[in-house]
């Protein structure tokens, strides 16, 4: 269960936790800001938003009462509905009492224009006063702020990166050398407005606060611009804090991170919020041997899972760590399932990387429940295992030691780390071998695991797929025993996995020829892509994987790599018992989180239900989802081609309305939204799902009906709602058989099959046949077709529940 503290509540919130604009005071630090409609004794107004490649900073001219000299120390500087600008090419000095952005009832922005790294002081005593306003970062260098910077009484804060117009795609703020202040009241937002630089690539925000934070009573709530219209593209909103303690309350959601920017401190923070989807990243330097705790003070509210990582500030070495990464308030105990270890920060990359970390919850000296990230010493590969070469994997008399940095075999007391892009394969194929190791990590640079024996474990497995792919191939004259899925035999790889991705389109490859299976009985975490990949290029090829373990903690994409030279006869199959074989759920939607292109093929073991939320499928032409059982599936679907039904079982299809083709359109392209029942059946379980879809009836095939909404809910009312102009219903020449579940003759009057144009109802209608108008044996009620016209130029053909014989005249 996950712990929960107490929480600061604000009254006349709006929806999404800002304070409402009409209610911002109009006083900041106890001095009263003055009207601005009107120039005013000790303060001047800018009047007009800066001119391109100037900046009213610096100009006299920009502000209605401007004092002599310019900037004056008596006047406090108001920007209101305006973007004030920096210089792209220059420090700039402003020594005017305060520049204070924004009022109650607007906003004012500061645009950080920078071509290189450079820094904008405030020398008055009041510093930057932000009321309701944005600091907003155009260019990707870093700028820092010197001086005093709050946030006033009610006040709201936008850190933001928008327009970003250089390749690199972090956005930074350093605030220093001054005081971080505000009440209770105040509120901060750090995000990213823009998602993609101009030239496509995604966006980071980073805030550094050196300054003093120990008077900042408010919140900062650290998150991706909320509006974004293509989430899943971004990355993540960073918060680093330095030595100072933090008074008031950071709010981290789903991809927000808090980091530290010194390696040698606690850092107390009153109050914490974490929810699944954020990262705590840790501090470490390997060389002084030391590292930055996170100290909560007042309350903590974990809803996991949190990601948590090293920093991308640190200087590892390998020598092992063992770091206090988080400690909660006295009476707390942390809950180690609220954790999972993950990814490095998307855009720098520590040297050497890190190997696996352990995750540990234990009491500190100070009796404080402690969260630690524990490594151990590295030990580096040397080189790669060539056919010709003794295998590393594990010991074994004829093995050579010289393959490993220290000339040993893998020991449980040290990680071992293949950053090369070398292959590691065993000695032997015995039934069963481990790798004796406390870890083994592939780095960005890649490299292979030949899977040789019928069982290979690795207690913990890391692969970083940044910069390069990390295989599983299969060794060839390897022992195999026999499935009855997988005619050449199966392989199996057991322990904890996990995948790194911090950009780029990389992943962890299984490569399978023939007939040939890979089970993962292991718990896979990270949020890196895996890739099911068909090796063979024989059109009658056919490659199996299987997914076994609670995998919930893993984000990333799991897809195919087949071709559209293969046939329905040749297939890439991925077998499955639970939902949580497939991943957990994303941070933000992500419609391609399970990709199932050309014949690639979904096969459940046992009945199961997709509903994890965020984690959306998208499928291409020749894409097929294969049951023998009730598959359930109310992910939002991406149709860029037909989804093809294959097995005996039921595919029970709900969900938000589908998109379609590859940019995800609300409106479908013909051909891009083909739903084929080639064998079994298919339940609508919401409207929704088919609206815009062609769906097509194989001879043989069914529609089966059930109670699986609530009375008056969509499905029950309209069925398959088709009635998009791309929408089609094709049945087999023989009629469509549509079988009742008789249960839901207590509870239900009505079950619709379709809502579609009236124009085309009465031709359906006649094509589709009852399998069993018998009544009830419970209440004697049989079933009859009826046809509804809702008024609207649509008919809703549904089954009736009736007692008795029931006349239909037309």
């Amino acid at each position: 269960m996950s712990i929960r503290g107490a929480w600061l509540r604000f009254r006349g919130t709006t929806e999404n936790g800002l304070l409402p604009v009409a209610i911002h005071a109009v006083v900041a630090l106890g001095f009263a800001l003055l009207s601005v409609t009107a120039a005013a004794e000790g303060v001047a107004n800018l009047t007009a938003t800066d001119p391109s490649g100037t900046s009213a900073l610096t100009s006299a001219a920009a502000w209605d009462n401007p004092g002599t000299p310019f900037p004056s120390a008596d006047i406090d500087y108001h920007n209101v509905g305006f973007t004030l600008k920096t210089l792209t090419t220059q420090d700039i000095v402003f020594g005017g009492r305060s520049l204070v952005l924004g009022t109650s009832a607007a906003s004012g922005t500061l645009g950080l224009l920078t071509t290189s790294n450079r820094a904008v002081t405030f020398t008055g005593e009041r510093g930057l006063v932000i009321v309701f306003g944005n600091l907003d970062c155009w260019h990707s260098y870093c700028t820092t702020i010197n001086g005093n910077v709050s946030i006033a009484e009610n006040g709201i804060a936008h850190f933001f990166a928008a327009n970003m117009r250089h390749a690199s795609s972090v956005a930074s703020i350093v605030l220093a050398n001054g005081a971080f202040t505000g009440p209770a009241s105040a509120f901060g937002d750090i995000y990213i407005k823009a998602g993609h630089t101009s030239n496509g690539l995604s966006t980071d925000m980073v805030m550094h606060i050196i300054s003093d934070t120990s008077q900042f009573f408010g919140t900062l709530r650290v998150a991706p611009y909320r509006d974004l219209t293509t989430p899943e593209n971004i990355r993540h909103s960073t918060l680093r804090l330095g030595r100072h303690s933090f008074g008031g309350t950071v709010d981290l959601r789903a991809l927000g991170v808090l980091d530290a920017v010194y390696a040698d401190a606690v850092v107390d923070v009153a109050n914490l919020k974490m929810e699944s989807g954020a990262t705590l990243a840790f501090r470490w330097d390997g060389s002084a041997r030391t590292g930055t705790t996170f100290r909560v003070t007042n309350s903590l509210t974990v809803d996991g899972p949190v990601q948590v990582r090293p920093s991308a500030l640190n200087v590892i070495g390998t020598a092992g760590a063992r770091v206090a990464v988080l400690k909660a308030p006295a009476g707390v105990t942390l809950n180690p399932d609220d954790w999972v270890y993950g990814a490095i920060d998307a855009t720098e990359t520590p040297d050497p990387p890190l190997p696996a970390v352990t995750l540990e919850v234990a009491p500190d000296e100070d009796g404080l429940s402690t969260l630690w990230a524990v490594a151990c010493p590295v030990v580096r590969m040397l080189r790669s295992d060539a056919s010709k070469v003794s295998g590393s994997f594990n010991y074994d008399s004829s093995a050579p030691t010289n393959n490993w940095s220290d000339g040993a075999y893998p020991t449980p007391d040290k990680d071992y780390l293949i950053d090369g892009g070398y292959s590691i394969r065993p000695q032997s194929s015995r039934g069963t071998l481990v790798f004796e190791g406390r870890s083994l990590t592939f780095s960005e640079s890649g490299g292979t695991m030949a899977m040789r024996a019928a069982t290979q474990v690795v207690d913990r497995l890391q692969l970083d797929v940044t910069k390069a792919n990390v295989k599983f191939d299969h060794y060839s004259g390897g022992y195999y025993s026999q499935d009855p899925y997988a005619a050449g035999g199966k392989m199996n790889l057991q322990g904890h996995m996990s995948i790194i991705q911090r950009g780029g389109s990389y992943a962890a490859y299984a490569i399978l020829a023939d007939t040939r299976m890979l089970i993962f009985d292991t718990e896979i975490s990270g949020n890196g892509d895996f890739v099911e990949s068909l090796s063979s290029a024989n059109e009658s090829a056919c490659c199996f994987l299987e997914f076994t373990g609670d995998n919930s903690k893993w984000t990333g994409r799991l897809t195919f790599s087949t071709s559209s030279k293969l046939s329905p006869t040749s297939r890439a199959y991925l077998f499955f018992t639970d939902k949580r074989n497939l991943g957990g759920s994303p941070a933000t939607f992500t419609h391609n989180a399970l990709y199932l292109p050309w014949y690639g093929c979904l096969v459940p073991r046992a009945a199961a239900t997709l509903d994890t939320p965020n984690r959306g499928i998208f499928v291409e032409n020749g894409a097929v989802i294969s049951n023998d059982f009730a598959l359930t599936v109310c992910e939002r679907i991406t149709y860029a081609g037909a989804l093809r039904k294959w097995g005996a079982g039921l595919l029970r299809l709900g969900g938000e309305a589908p998109r379609f083709t590859h940019s995800q359109l609300a409106t479908p392209l013909v051909g891009t939204n083909v739903l084929d029942v080639v064998q079994g059946g298919l339940t609508p379980v919401s409207a929704a799902a088919f609206e815009g879809l062609a769906v097509r009836f194989a001879e043989g095939t069914c529609l089966a009906l059930d109670a699986a909404a609530a009375p008056g809910s969509d499905v029950a009312r309209y069925g398959m709602m088709l009635t998009n102009e791309l929408s089609a219903l094709t049945v087999p020449a023989t009629g469509l058989p549509i079988t009742v579940d008789r249960t839901a003759t207590s509870t239900h009057k009505r079950l619709a099959i379709c809502t579609v144009p009236t124009a085309v109802a009465a031709g359906l209608e006649s094509q589709f046949r009852l399998t069993d108008m018998a009544p009830c044996a419970e209440d004697g009620r049989g079933v009859v077709l009826v046809s509804v016209d809702n008024g609207d130029g649509s008919t809703t053909l549904a089954v009736d529940f009736v007692r008795g014989l029931r006349l239909l005249l037309r």
